[in-house]
């Protein structure tokens, strides 16, 4: 029986983004999207972080929604930036440890976008 309540899914990997809506009692479905983050960057070409971050969630949520055309589809982003250079996810605790000494001691910016 259809309770008239919209699917939520999670256009995303992220262990973090999944345990925040468990811990608020959302139930969802989490899928990942298919994009390849590093293309849509050059296509963006030189634009702010604040509009790099909200392509990146609108193009994740849109991807995955197109599969779930009845759902309410949640994708988001982060930018991180520092001193005019873009910090992509460290690939494990050896880059994660590089970023952190990149950063240290300067002022940095992290921006989210969350595209429903």
């Amino acid at each position: 029986m259809d309770s008239g309540v919209p699917e939520i899914i999670l256009a995303s990997k992220s262990r973090v983004r999944s345990r925040l809506l468990k811990r608020a009692g959302v139930d969802f479905l989490v899928r990942p999207p298919d994009v390849d983050e590093a293309v849509i960057k050059k296509k963006a070409g030189n634009v702010s972080t604040k509009k790099l971050a909200r392509i990146l969630a609108e193009t994740k949520a849109r991807q995955v929604s197109s599969d779930f055309t009845d759902a309410l589809v949640i994708g988001a982003d982060q930018v991180l930036e520092c001193q005019g250079v873009l910090f992509d996810k460290p690939a494990g605790k050896k880059a994660a440890r590089e970023h952190l000494m990149k950063l240290r001691g300067k002022m940095h910016h992290l921006t989210s976008s969350v595209c429903v």
